[in-house]
């Protein structure tokens, strides 16, 4: 008799609140409350033995049955559009509103399993806790879960499973807190998808990966907003298999055993938001993807004190348009089958580019790399602040030969562009370099050019002991080396290097510069080339303290310029080329100092070029006046150099140690002195000063030409006989 007034009690109630209201609530004493639709409900009926109810759908639709005893009330409500999962410890509560349009939820203790035919985008909420539980989604279409201070512990499996193709976006919450712990076996990830993962949200997500990755997708992770921190991983903190693009939010990995992003075969892309990443295991990656990636802003934080590290790796190329970049690391390079694996910050399988942004690195470890680019490499424009100073170290090759690693702030396997940007590079390890490519250089274009402050203060160290200087192999410390040919068509370099060995700018082959403005100083040479350099255009001073300003190990051309070179003591110079008929001036304003000059080619050289021997000493003034007292050029002696007097003879370049020879065309005693300029005309009279004063006209570094010199001390008063005049 209570059965069935119970059945009339909610029959009557249909029947007469319709009108307000969307749902009928069957709620069951599993604590699952299944909601339908009132356009669906027809009656309820009772079995004849009263066991069972039958809610039974409107036009022959259908009948929901369940055991009377089941039933714990029904209820009338407001239509819901989210199904609810309330963790309770063990156990939970679940409000399906979809229970009759196609979404099935099904428990197990705190193992929760939905199953989604609908067609609709439905949104899923999970709140609170379970000390062992899970949460497993398949879904026809793409839907919501929306994590609101869920905590969810699985000690066999995943803590959220996605076993659907289908979109999932996550919600965090906003202002709540979900954390996500997996089991030791069985787990792809701790929160895993099948399907694509897009997050969103103001709240934050703990996850700690027991068994594999912390967050993972067989397709995309797309993440606009939210705080999500990797406490730990066993493998990956987050791993897409195909695309991994962040828009916003923030990202935190640490303390995992394989990388920190993981794109595997896909792309990578970062837009926006903040990356905090920590690179504690050996030959793991912060950010790595098999395909491109590319940075577009954003704040990304890379600590890696992991050997063999690598805070970005790609077997593809890599762009960084825009962001900022802060990477500290201290791993070391470690020698595998006679190949070292070097801790290297920027790693590319293929090419590089960079058109703004902000790149910080910091390497201390044994050999660190700041870029290790195995393609070619173009900056475009951004600010680039790199400093390694880890040591370097001999170890044997594969082909069984005696080798060298040091750490290099820039290293180009192809060819090397740095059209803009600004760039401030130290190595202070020994052996140390600032840039490096095994192919050709370019520095700036015919309309723009870098800013390059580049330094070196770590020594070489020897490579292969021989029986004595000449033949013994060192590995120098080098500021900028091209492997073939460098050019420099605009810029302002600054380059440095403080130690025996270390040279400023290198070629292997031919050097051009057609503008820019650069200063060198070095112990070694400031500039060589194995076959030639020419200079076009452009402002350059040289210091070399203890071999050659320029060396060039073939020809030597200059066409113009502003140029200022001071070499050693002789045999060293100013300029040095190893035959004198490989040396031609055919214009430029040219000033050359140390203990010797190769003399230019007289039957080549176009300009009317003086080479001269006088005792000057530091900061003491030089001029050249025209046979009237019009000021012709000036210098103030930056150093005191001397020849050991008469022609030197041709000299070495490349591994040369200082005092090992300069080019022919010495002096008499003290400083020798070649001058060219376009003021000189072949067969006039010039007098020779030294001190007095000069007032500016147009200046460069210690160069002053076209302005009014207070007369010193005559020195003597010459003859431009020949396009190339001795001065003894």
């Amino acid at each position: 008799m209570k059965k069935n007034a119970l059945i009339i009690s909610v029959l009557l109630t249909i029947a007469t609140i319709a009108w307000a209201t969307e749902r009928v609530w069957i709620n069951q004493n599993n604590r699952i409350s299944l909601g339908m639709p009132l356009s669906m409900a027809d009656n309820i009926t009772l079995s004849d033995d009263g066991t069972t109810v039958n809610f039974n759908f409107n036009n022959n639709a259908g009948t929901h049955s369940c055991s009377y005893s089941d039933i714990k009330n029904v209820t009338f409500g407001e239509k819901q559009n989210t199904v609810i999962i309330a963790f309770d410890g063990t156990d939970a509560d679940v409000v399906n509103p979809y229970a009759f349009e196609g979404v099935e939820v099904s428990k197990n203790g705190g193992n929760i399993t939905i199953a989604s035919t609908n067609t609709e985008k439905l949104r899923y909420e999970i709140l609170g806790t379970t000390t062992d539980g899970s949460v497993t989604i398949s879904s026809n279409t793409d839907f919501t879960l929306i994590l609101n201070g869920a905590n969810i512990t699985n000690s066999t499996g995943s803590a959220i499973n996605i076993t659907s193709s289908s979109v999932a976006t996550i919600e965090l919450k906003d202002g709540t807190t979900s954390t996500l712990v997996d089991g030791t076996s069985g787990a792809n990830g701790c929160l895993y998808s099948k399907g694509a993962l897009t997050f969103s949200g103001e709240g934050t997500i703990n996850v700690t990966g027991n068994t594999k990755h912390a967050i993972a997708s067989k397709k995309d992770i797309i993440i606009n907003s939210g705080n999500i921190n990797v406490l730990s991983a066993k493998s990956d903190g987050l791993h897409s298999g195909t695309t991994f693009v962040m828009n916003g939010g923030t990202v935190k990995t640490q303390s995992t055993g394989g990388d920190g992003i993981d794109g595997d075969e896909g792309t990578l892309e970062i837009n926006n938001g903040t990356l905090d990443i920590e690179v504690a295991t050996a030959d793991t990656k912060g950010i790595k993807a098999d395909d491109t990636i590319t940075i577009n802003g954003g704040n990304i934080n890379i600590n890696m004190p992991a050997d063999q590290g690598k805070a970005f790796k790609t077997k593809s190329s890599m762009t960084v348009n825009g962001g900022t970049i802060t990477t500290v690391a201290s791993g070391n390079v470690v020698v595998v089958d006679n190949d070292p694996s070097y801790c290297t910050i920027i790693k590319t399988d293929g090419d590089f580019f960079m058109t703004g942004g902000n790149i910080e690195i910091t390497s201390t470890g044994e050999a660190g790399k700041g870029f290790s680019i195995d393609g070619n490499a173009k900056f475009t424009g951004g600010n680039v602040k790199v400093t390694v100073s880890g040591g370097g170290k001999t170890y044997t090759n594969t082909e069984g030969a005696t080798d060298s690693y040091s750490a290099t702030c820039i290293k180009v396997d192809g060819n090397l562009e740095i059209i803009n940007g600004t760039f401030d590079l130290l190595s202070s390890g020994i052996g140390g370099k600032c840039i490096s490519t095994d192919s050709d250089a370019i520095f700036g274009d015919a309309t723009q050019g870098p800013t390059i402050t580049a330094k070196t203060t770590g020594a070489r160290f020897v490579e292969v002991q021989g029986t004595n200087e000449d033949n013994t192999d060192y590995a120098n410390p080098k500021v900028i080396k091209a492997d073939n040919n460098l050019t420099i068509h605009n810029g302002t370099l600054n380059i440095s290097s403080t130690q025996n060995g270390g040279e400023g700018l290198e070629s292997k082959n031919v050097m051009t510069i057609n503008g820019g403005t650069i200063k060198i100083n070095t112990v070694d040479d400031c500039i060589n080339a194995a076959n030639s350099i020419v200079i076009n255009d452009g402002n350059l001073y040289c210091m070399a303290t203890g071999n050659d300003a320029i060396d060039s190990n073939g020809t030597l051309i200059i066409n113009g310029g502003t140029i200022f070179v001071s070499g050693a003591n002789a045999p060293e110079g100013g300029f040095d080329c190893d035959m004198s008929n490989n040396f031609t001036i055919t214009g430029g304003i040219l000033i050359g100092i140390g203990g010797s000059n190769t003399t230019p080619a007289t039957n080549n050289t176009q300009q009317a070029t003086l080479i001269y021997s006088a005792t000057l000493n530091q900061n003491q003034l030089f001029t050249i006046t025209d046979n009237n007292g019009n000021h012709i050029i000036s210098f103030l002696n930056p150093r005191t150099a001397s020849s050991n007097g008469g022609n030197t003879p041709p000299g070495g370049g490349e591994g040369r140690p200082p005092g090992g020879g300069g080019g022919p065309g010495g002096s008499n005693g003290g400083t020798s002195i070649l001058i060219s300029t376009p003021e000189f005309v072949k067969g006039n009279s010039y007098k020779i000063y030294i001190d007095g004063a000069v007032t500016p006209g147009e200046t460069f570094e210690c160069i002053t030409y076209k302005g009014t010199y207070s007369a010193g001390t005559l020195k003597t008063t010459t003859t431009l006989s020949t396009m190339v005049t001795n001065v003894r």
